[in-house]
């Protein structure tokens, strides 16, 4: 049995249960585990823990994180992130970089989060999907900093 924690870079287009389930089939073990989800539209690294040190999953769980995010205004989706359906698009034309600096830092703080409520539409109506849409509670959330970039913006002519 491998024993140990390793550090995983996912790609685009996985899911954290992807990246286990594909060292199971390399390592040949079922002892793995994962340190934090990470939807598919996220990269970065995925601490994965094997054999023995599945034990310190939990501690390392609930340490500290750095995200990264870049953020597309005016839209509105039914999954809360870029990969779901639009479902409004408003205007942004006239917002300051105040006011998109002072939303930014909104989230500083701590709060309560409920976790989007979506899945892929073939669970959509299973007993255990609904279950787990009816089963969701708020996540307390600690944001300690938050740091904007204002990055230029350029068009592309038709």
């Amino acid at each position: 049995m491998v024993n140990g924690i390793l550090n995983v870079y996912k790609e685009k287009g996985y899911t954290s249960h992807d990246v286990v389930a594909k060292l199971r089939g390399i390592v040949g073990q079922k002892k793995i585990g994962h340190t934090g989800t990470l939807d598919p539209d996220a990269e970065g690294v995925l601490p994965v823990c094997l054999g023995r040190a599945t034990k310190v999953c939990d501690m390392l769980t609930e340490k500290d994180k750095t995200y990264e995010a870049v953020l597309l205004l005016g839209k509105e989706t039914d999954t809360q992130d870029i990969s779901g359906t639009v479902l409004r698009v408003g205007e942004t034309e006239g917002l300051t970089q105040e006011q998109v600096k002072d939303c930014v830092m909104s989230f500083v703080g701590e709060y309560d989060q409920i976790p989007p409520m979506y899945s892929a539409p073939e669970h959509f109506f299973s007993s255990e999907f609904l279950s787990l849409r009816l089963s969701v509670h708020p996540v307390p959330v600690h944001v300690s900093a938050a740091v904007l970039f204002l990055l230029p913006t350029a068009s592309l002519l038709p």
